[in-house]
């Protein structure tokens, strides 16, 4: 008799949650209300837009951790950890797009919870070009942005950072090849190349004049 109230109870739950939630809402409800008391932490991953969720090119990408069922009021630490050649753009969960995480968030289990990373390839070629446009390619992407008006002459990469030179002596930096910043004046006379060495840029300009950061 005891078991037969509890499946009517249990029973009544759910008809409650279907009335009240969406669909996608009810499925965690459900899940929520499972009587075994376990919650489901898990996490998607997309990269360069695509959803790559248990795929190879997840792995390749990066990775997650944290997923898993857990009992109400256990602490969780969800992460996302990029590979070689990408990085992280952002972590949250998916009821709040608009909440980056960074790499980690720690919490207590309470409701089923769904996380999503967004990783994206870095850089494999860039280009300097004409009139201020910068050509950035991938294995999935091209990209063109403009960065100024004045005609890019050289550009390297060094530690993590990417230095452009222009004519009329500025300079332009990025971290992902895409994301550049408003050029700034370095040099007295058209930068013409720019190296890099021992840790430090190098920029050279039509008279030779030499600068270094």
């Amino acid at each position: 008799m005891k078991k037969y109230l509890i499946n009517i109870v249990w029973g009544l739950m759910v008809v409650m949650a279907m009335s009240a939630c969406s669909k996608e809402e009810l499925v965690e409800e459900i899940k929520e209300l499972d009587p075994t008391g376990e919650i489901a932490v898990k996490s998607e991953i997309t990269v360069d837009g695509i959803d790559v969720t248990n795929t190879r090119a997840a792995t390749e990408a990066g990775y997650t951790t944290g997923d898993g069922l857990y009992d109400k009021g256990d602490e969780v630490i969800v992460a996302a950890f990029a590979n070689d050649g990408y990085e992280l753009t952002a972590f949250y969960d998916k009821k709040y797009p608009d909440q980056n995480l960074g790499s980690s968030h720690k919490f207590p289990a309470s409701i089923p919870q769904t996380f999503k990373a967004e990783f994206r390839r870095n850089a494999e070629f860039i280009a300097a070009g004409k009139g201020g446009k910068i050509f950035t390619s991938t294995k999935t992407s091209k990209t063109v942005v403009q960065v100024g008006t004045n005609d890019w002459n050289g550009v390297v990469s060094g530690n993590g950072k990417y230095v452009a030179v222009s004519n009329k002596g500025y300079a332009s930096t990025s971290t992902d090849g895409r994301t550049w910043t408003t050029p700034k004046l370095i040099l007295g006379y058209d930068a013409k190349d720019v190296t890099y060495e021992n840790g430090k840029f190098i920029a050279v300009d039509a008279m030779g004049y030499v600068t270094t950061s």
